[in-house]
């Protein structure tokens, strides 16, 4: 098969031997005659010189066609023995190995055609491999081998199907290179591969492909797929009821698509997600062709490498316009059945508030007709006692108000709650009535917590007050404290989920009276809920009960039953006992000779301030707002022991705003703020109890004697 021509040695013996014979007959004769004069001497010699002739031609082709005979020999056997290295190879060789003539007929074959179609070398050398080949798939290796024919340098590469021997077709794929001009081939060799199971697997692949898109075209949500700069690498088909097809969005930022206002928003989330790892689906308007908007909901997680690393995001788009829309729509309705039902609970409550202020005004102005009539002292103190009780209950109204609105400042300390009760015990017994009998027993020791005094006792007085109403026939209420311990077994069961464990002051408030049925229990504390009949009642006054206690870290339970009266029992967080002090707050000296400045917009109240503290022996000059406050100290040269100063006044100053104006050249400057709405105070500042007293509106020249008496004499800090 590889065997080189002999017409190449043989032309050189012709040569050598042309070259040598013409030398000998040109130069021989000359010389012999040259040398031999003598006819039959000449004749002899001539005689010798042909046989001389002879024997060197001889010995010379001898030894030339020996020669050549032996590089011969040597040649074939290093031809065959690389035709037996290459055919070795071939047989090791997967894939089969065959070199054609120029009309395409089979020259060699390696092993693999018997392995892959199961034909011997006889079968199909000297054969067209064309008739082999599938007729769908012939004119496609035709022009293939036509094309290497045509650019021998230039190899060519076919998929076709090749006829088995049993009949069955194998996909083969074939490279060939033409070799026709290499005198060791002189053939087209070609390489085939069986790749059935990559076409089957392409085929496969293609159909899965095609169910995949039949799926993702079904599906109302819309696949997407981004690298991790949010760059688009795959979208579903359901973008184009946005007017966009897949093709033009694809490698643009999904970013660009979104309304604007949204952009930064979801380009942070994203940034966040690829720094912790954990993507959190969000909510974003997409803008649409048109110009509309849509919102769509993401649900998505990382695409990750072989290695485990992100390289992408990938996930679905969900349209949640319509339920948006719808979600808008059941707000706007809950916003006006919300403001509806405000509309009904502020008419509720002013026919109650308005009830009650009627009652205290009703009081107010006949005592002061009264006043205007009568002269005697005995009359005087007794309208003076009623105007006194008139303005503690409208103070309480409103104090009750802005308990429910969360709007007081919480001032808490430690209170023994049995010497609390003491102090309202006469205060309840002439609300109550004489009708109803009060008991109340005592706990074994003081019973401390840590309150705001005043928001206790109104807790007390709204228990109380609820308690009598039940009962408008008379009966018994019971007002006790005792001491629980909880544990972590028992605290938070479902039927007291309040409970938690520590160690807690139980107030007991119960009643013999009309009770509650479960529906009124599961209402009691819902704001503006009342039994009552319309104008008797705010329906504040649980509700201010349970906001109080929620402020003390404290819960209620109830237990109580149609018919069989109601007991709450209210839990505060058991404290360590105050330090006695040896005089209470009523046994204060009232008087003193210290320097008070008063600040107050309102004319009446501060005159009444100064004469009070006038009376007391106090120095006072008075300021109607903070720049007037702040001049007046300049001019007296800060000589003030005290600032009594409401909080919110004109000129833009607050009270907070003087005292720390002042305090930054006096740091020992006293400072009480006076408020009527002590939400002014949390939306300022907050207050240092340590440093600022706060004094709530309204009060009475003795609550007012005893705060300024104590803020004098506490230590400078």
């Amino acid at each position: 098969m590889f065997n080189e021509s002999p017409s190449r040695p043989a032309l050189k013996i012709a040569a050598l031997y042309v070259f040598f014979a013409g030398a000998w007959i040109l130069f021989s004769d000359r010389a012999v005659r040259h040398f031999f004069p003598d006819p039959e001497v000449l004749t002899t010699v001539a005689t010798l010189k042909g046989w001389f002739f002879v024997a060197v031609t001889a010995t010379m082709v001898f030894v030339l066609v020996r020669r050549q005979i032996r590089t011969v020999g040597e040649t074939t056997l290093a031809q065959r023995a690389s035709d037996e290295r290459f055919r070795s190879l071939a047989s090791l060789s997967p894939d089969i190995i065959s070199i054609f003539d120029r009309e395409g007929r089979l020259t060699f074959n390696s092993a693999a055609a018997l392995r892959i179609h199961g034909y011997r070398d006889e079968d199909l050398i000297g054969h067209s491999t064309f008739e082999m080949v599938h007729p769908d798939d012939r004119a496609a290796v035709q022009a293939g081998f036509a094309a290497m024919l045509k650019d021998p340098g230039k190899p060519a590469m076919v998929r076709y199907r090749y006829r088995n021997a049993d009949g069955s077709y194998t996909w083969m794929e074939a490279a060939g290179r033409n070799e026709l001009n290499n005198p060791n081939l002189r053939g087209i060799i070609a390489i085939s591969r069986d790749v059935t199971e990559r076409v089957r697997a392409d085929q496969k692949l293609r159909e899965s492909d095609a169910r995949f898109q039949q799926v993702v075209s079904s599906m109302s949500d819309m696949l997407f797929a981004t690298d991790l700069k949010s760059v688009l690498t795959f979208i579903g088909p359901q973008v184009s009821q946005f007017g966009y097809t897949p093709e033009e969005v694809v490698g643009r930022s999904l970013l660009e698509l979104l309304f604007p206002e949204d952009r930064e928003r979801v380009a942070a989330e994203l940034s966040k997600a690829v720094a912790t790892g954990a993507i959190v689906g969000a909510e974003f308007r997409l803008l649409a062709r048109d110009g509309s908007l849509a919102w769509l909901q993401e649900s998505a997680g990382f695409i990750l490498d072989d290695h485990g690393a992100r390289i992408g995001v990938s996930g679905m788009l969900r349209n949640i316009t319509d339920k948006r829309r719808a979600e808008e729509e059941k707000r706007s309705m809950q916003e006006q059945l919300t403001q509806a039902q405000k509309m009904e609970a502020v008419g509720q409550l002013a026919g109650g508030v308005a009830h009650d202020f009627n009652n205290i005004l009703t009081v107010i102005s006949m005592q002061v007709a009264l006043l205007k009539e009568e002269h005697s002292p005995q009359q005087v103190t007794a309208a003076c006692n009623e105007l006194e009780e008139a303005v503690r209950r409208a103070s309480a109204l409103t104090r009750q108000l802005l308990l429910f609105a969360r709007r007081q400042v919480v001032q808490k300390r430690a209170i023994d709650l049995d010497a609390l009760l003491g102090h309202l015990l006469i205060m309840l017994r002439r609300l109550i009535g004489e009708d109803i009998a009060v008991e109340t027993p005592r706990a074994a020791r003081a019973a401390w917590v840590l309150a705001d005094a005043g928001m206790i006792e109104q807790v007390v007085m709204n228990l109380a007050l609820n308690a009598r109403d039940a009962m408008p026939k008379g009966g018994r209420l019971r007002i006790s404290t005792a001491f629980e311990q909880f544990d972590a077994g028992t605290a938070g069961k479902a039927e007291h989920p309040g409970r938690r464990a520590g160690r807690f002051v139980c107030l007991e408030v119960s009643d013999t009276g009309c009770g509650m049925d479960a529906e009124t229990q599961r209402k009691v504390f819902e704001p503006f809920f009342t039994t009552k009949e319309a104008g008797k009642g705010t329906g504040l006054g649980l509700a201010t009960v349970f906001g109080i206690v929620q402020q003390h870290e404290g819960w209620i339970e109830i237990e109580s039953a149609a018919g069989k009266g109601s007991t709450f029992r209210t839990f505060l967080p058991e404290a360590a006992p105050a330090a006695v002090t040896g005089r209470s707050a009523a046994a204060i000296a009232p008087g003193g000779q210290e320097s008070i400045l008063v600040t107050e917009d309102d004319p009446s109240v501060r005159e009444l301030c100064q004469i009070s503290l006038r009376r007391l022996g106090y120095q006072v000059a008075t300021a109607c707002n903070g720049q007037e406050a702040i001049d007046l100290w300049t001019k007296k040269g800060g000589a003030f022991d005290l600032l009594l100063t409401d909080m919110i006044m004109p000129e833009g100053l607050t009270g907070l705003d003087v005292a720390k104006l002042l305090r930054l050249e006096k740091p020992s400057l006293k400072v009480i703020v006076m408020s009527g709405y002590s939400l002014e105070l949390s939306r300022h500042a907050p207050l240092d109890a340590g440093r600022i007293e706060y004094l709530a509106k309204p009060f009475n020249p003795q609550t007012l004697a005893q705060a300024v008496r104590r803020v004098l004499g506490q230590p400078v800090l």
